[in-house]
C-alpha cells in the first residue's frame, strides 16, 4: 500500500508540473520495436488488478464497474497515508454495493471479449505478418463508470494491448491502454431495472463500433514511422477525474483522441466520441519547434 501511495504521489506531482507547462509533456510515441507488429485477441481475459484494483468484476464477461462517488484517492493523497486508506475503504464499500446491485442486470450479460472478437477477428486476420514470432496481445473489456446518481453510468470501451520490448538490453512488459469514451450514458438505475431487448442490442452495437475505432487507432500508431506533429492540452473529463495531459488530434470520425506515454512501458490513447465529454484545462497549444 505504501508503495502504491508513493507511486500515486509521484504521478500526481508529474501531472501537476505538466499542468503548469505543457511543453514538459513527453511526445506520445510507441516503442520503435513495435512498429508494424501483428496483433491478436488474447485467450486470457484482463484481471481486476490490470483494469482497476478497486473495481467490481463481472466474472467471465470482461465487464467491470468503477465508481467515484465514495471519495477521491487524489483527495486522500492530500490527507496523507491515513486519508488514502480511509478513502480507499469507502470507495471499496460503495463499489461493492453498486456492483452487486446489478447481478440481474442486462449489462452483466454482455461479454466484452465476445463482442470484440465478433468485429475484430476479420480485420486482424488481414494484418497478420507471418514473420512475427510474438504478436501484440489484445485484451478487450468494458468499464461501466458511475460518477454519481445524477450523472448516470458512462460506458468506456477498452482494449488493453500487451507486448514485450527491450530497454537498455533488458526485456520489459509494455502496455497500450486504448479506450473509447462512448456517447452512451445509461440511467443510474440500469443496474437494477430491466432493459428492453432492443435497447440492449443497441448498446452491444455501440460497443462493437467502439472496438473497430480502437483497432484503427492502434494500427495507426503501429504504422507510423514517427508520431505526427500534434497539439498538446490538459484534457479533463468525468472519467478522467483531475484530467490528463497529452497530445491531441482528431481521427477519421472527427473524434478527439488524447495520447500520452510517460515512460517506455505504458501508452494511453483515449477517444472521446462526443465533444461534450471533455474540456480543456490548459491548451491546446502547438509543441515548441525547438
Amino acid at each position: 500500500m505504501i508503495r502504491a501511495i508513493r507511486l500515486a504521489t509521484a504521478t500526481v506531482s508529474i501531472f501537476l508540473a505538466a499542468c503548469g507547462n505543457l511543453q514538459m509533456v513527453p511526445v506520445a510515441k510507441m516503442p520503435a520495436s513495435l512498429a508494424g507488429k501483428s496483433v491478436a485477441i488474447s485467450d486470457i481475459r484482463p484481471t481486476k488488478d490490470e483494469v482497476s484494483p478497486r473495481s467490481f468484476e463481472v466474472p467471465n464477461k470482461s465487464i467491470f464497474v468503477v465508481q467515484s462517488s465514495g471519495g477521491s484517492l487524489a483527495l486522500g493523497l492530500l490527507l496523507g497515508p491515513i486519508g488514502v486508506l480511509a478513502n480507499a475503504a469507502n470507495i471499496d464499500r460503495i463499489t461493492k454495493e453498486a456492483g452487486e446491485s446489478g447481478q440481474q442486470s442486462a449489462l452483466y450479460k454482455i461479454d466484452a471479449k465476445e463482442e470484440a472478437t465478433l468485429v475484430l477477428s476479420e480485420p486482424i486476420s488481414k494484418l497478420i505478418n507471418q514473420r512475427d514470432v510474438e504478436k501484440i496481445s489484445l485484451k478487450p473489456y468494458v468499464v461501466f463508470f458511475i460518477a454519481g446518481e445524477k450523472e448516470g453510468i458512462d460506458v468506456v470501451v477498452k482494449l488493453r494491448a500487451e507486448a514485450s520490448i527491450v530497454v537498455n538490453g533488458k526485456p520489459i512488459p509494455w502496455v497500450g491502454n486504448y479506450a473509447a469514451y462512448s456517447k452512451e450514458v445509461l440511467p443510474y438505475d440500469s443496474l437494477t431495472k430491466t432493459m428492453a431487448s432492443g435497447r440492449a442490442e443497441s448498446l452491444r452495437a455501440e460497443i462493437r463500433g467502439a472496438y473497430v475505432e480502437l483497432l484503427d487507432e492502434l494500427i495507426k500508431d503501429l504504422s507510423a514511422a514517427s508520431p505526427p506533429k500534434r497539439d498538446i492540452a490538459w484534457v479533463k473529463s468525468r472519467v478522467l477525474g483531475i484530467g490528463m495531459p497529452g497530445d491531441i488530434d482528431r481521427n477519421a470520425k472527427g473524434h478527439l483522441v488524447l495520447r500520452n506515454a510517460w515512460n517506455d512501458s505504458f501508452y494511453n490513447a483515449i477517444v472521446f466520441q462526443d465533444d461534450k465529454q471533455y474540456t480543456f484545462d490548459n491548451g491546446p497549444v502547438p509543441r515548441d519547434s525547438k
